[in-house]
């Protein structure tokens, strides 16, 4: 398996994390300010929810990147793969998860869907979607929805290259196409979380992933190209902040559209040299997205009781813009304090 960094990469996971921690400050501020839902703030917010989606994307992108010259060599090892995929996954989700759960016998306003059902918390740990009590679709951390796809997908990918080689791909595709094909003709999915998951569309982002690395090592953009379509994607992502399509379709306005755009990006590499601070948190942005929503919460929390929560006083720009600088801070702190780590120490121990 390759372990070359990308520095495109780490960009691209420095935007989605950034704008994943903009749309979280801003929902959390306005339970405070209860600001206008057609404001520019409201619309930006929307579009940091499609911080998930690029992140989705470019995990297909890194999985195709390690796996691709196992697969090429048929020497694909499942337990390893696996295994390296746990130690960089679960170790910092469990911590922070374990926060949450501490947290919850003490500020349980800290958070907006909480649980500490026990079948609900065990399934939290073990990435397996188990609807709370009062039939919320969310994991202990809430963010954790979505690792719960990932460690699927991570699954069904390892699987498919085990038992169908060079095959995977179109195998793989089908059979998450059809169970979401199922998912859309049957329905009912919000009535079980498992069900939910297992048919959700928004899986068909990590393959847009998959199909962007296999474009990345087969062609090469002209710079002039490559820019036209990165501007192409911007545009189309202002344009989709206004617009706000069902999210059930997300998995095609910004699955597609951040493909093109991580095809965009890459193609830079090597060429251009992204600033550092971008590198470090995108290094960091794991951690960043676990454990941004406690600093969010607290900063607000803080700043309320201070009484800076007063758009007399202070601008929104000014209050959500030191809300995200705060939290990268703190999360940066804790990525290499913890994550870092311990990821090396597992790695070195039992990869």
């Amino acid at each position: 398996m390759r372990n070359n960094k990308l520095y495109s990469i780490q960009f691209l996971r420095f935007i989605a994390i950034i704008l994943v921690i903009y749309s979280h400050s801003y929902d959390r501020l306005q339970r405070y300010l209860h600001m206008s839902d057609d404001s520019i703030y409201a619309h930006m917010a929307f579009l940091g929810r499609s911080g998930v989606d690029l992140f989705f994307v470019i995990s297909g992108f890194i999985m195709a990147y390690i796996t691709t010259e196992s697969v090429r060599k048929d020497n694909f090892n499942f337990n390893r793969f696996m295994k390296k995929r746990c130690i960089r996954i679960v170790p910092m989700y469990w911590i922070v998860s374990s926060v949450v759960l501490c947290l919850l016998i003490y500020k349980p306003d800290f958070f907006y869907n909480t649980s500490t059902d026990f079948l609900h918390t065990v399934g939290s740990f073990l990435f397996f979607p188990v609807a709370s009590p009062d039939d919320k679709f969310a994991p202990v951390l809430g963010v954790g929805w979505t690792l719960n796809l990932e460690m699927y997908f991570y699954l069904v990918l390892a699987l498919f290259i085990l038992f169908f080689k060079r095959s995977y791909f179109m195998y793989s595709f089908l059979f998450i196409a059809i169970c979401c094909t199922v998912g859309y003709i049957v329905g009912h999915r919000e009535n079980n979380y498992l069900y939910a998951s297992l048919t959700n569309p928004i899986l068909f982002e990590f393959f847009f992933g998959l199909i962007a690395f296999d474009f990345f090592s087969k062609k090469k953009l002209k710079t002039k190209f490559s820019l036209l379509l990165l501007l192409t994607c911007i545009i189309f992502l202002v344009f989709s902040c206004y617009k706000q399509w069902p999210d059930e379709l997300r998995f095609l306005y910004w699955g597609i559209t951040y493909s093109l755009f991580l095809i965009a990006i890459i193609s830079f590499e090597g060429k251009i040299k992204f600033p550092r601070v971008t590198l470090i948190l995108g290094d960091a942005s794991y951690t960043l997205y676990l454990t941004h929503y406690f600093f969010i919460a607290g900063i607000y929390i803080l700043l309320n009781r201070s009484g800076l929560l007063d758009l007399n006083n202070v601008s929104i720009s000014l209050l959500i813009l030191f809300c995200i600088l705060t939290t990268c801070i703190f999360g940066s702190v804790c990525y290499f304090l913890i994550e870092r780590v311990i990821t090396v120490k597992l790695t070195n121990k039992f990869a």
